[in-house]
């Protein structure tokens, strides 16, 4: 299936930054840093930095840029840092000097296609469905596992966050309000999701058990997922 993340993907960015934790692992899923730490104890310090991660061809990731200053999406090979700029306007790179406060992971060498049904029509009838497609194609569900969307969205609710420096005051509505953000129609995009009902306040939010980042295919734009509602798309999941 997905071959296990070893330590050494992100030590050499861990052991760069002396007040990181160890990384920690759930079977083929890796994360540093955690929500938890982020709206708590206002650590938005750096965990790890991408041009420190190996092996970036089979990676697939998404993260917060360090000091809540951007959204993170990594689709094996393919960095998309998107932050601002002083007009508040969305930028868009490729910056590997990049670090991250938060940062999810898994190596996936090969994805298995799905196609999804047209009477999955809603978020929360998607997300069901991918849980129970990958408990038939053997994923073991009740640990954390990536998956991608690929396709039509008919609308997508995004935010790319540009949180205030000395701001210790923290939640999720705030964290999408302090920068761009906004809703999209009728979009073409890449979306890369983690889901996992053992990680609340770690790399998901308390009111769900997935963590999403998309960017649009002509790459126009990026950012956090807040919402949708799906269109024409193709479900991929990590191959066995």
């Amino acid at each position: 299936m997905i071959r296990l993340l070893i330590c050494s993907l992100l030590i050499t960015g861990l052991t760069a930054c002396s007040n990181a934790p160890r990384s920690s692992w759930d079977d083929q899923v890796e994360h540093v840093g955690s929500l938890r730490a982020i709206m708590h104890q206002n650590d938005v310090t750096p965990k790890t930095f991408l041009d420190q991660l190996t092996n970036r061809d089979s990676l697939f990731a998404l993260g917060a840029v360090a000091y809540l200053k951007g959204e993170i999406l990594m689709l094996g090979g393919e960095t998309i840092v998107a932050g601002t700029d002083t007009s508040g306007a969305v930028t868009i790179s490729d910056d590997l000097k990049t670090g991250a406060c938060l940062m999810v992971a898994a190596r996936v060498g090969s994805w298995s296609e799905i196609a999804i049904p047209a009477e999955v029509t809603s978020q929360q009838g998607l997300e069901e469905y991918i849980v129970a497609v990958a408990d038939q194609w053997g994923i073991n569900t009740a640990q954390p596992f990536p998956f991608r969307l690929e396709g039509r969205f008919k609308t997508m609710d995004w935010h790319v966050v540009d949180w205030e420096s000395g701001d210790t005051e923290h939640s999720h509505e705030k964290h999408i309000e302090s920068g761009p953000h906004g809703t999209l129609t009728e979009v073409d995009a890449t979306l890369l999701g983690f889901r996992s009902t053992k990680h609340t306040g770690v790399f998901t939010h308390y009111d769900s058990d997935f963590h999403m980042h998309m960017a649009l295919r002509d790459r126009s734009l990026a950012g956090h997922v807040d919402g949708f509602i799906p269109g024409d798309l193709t479900l991929f999941l990590p191959a066995s």
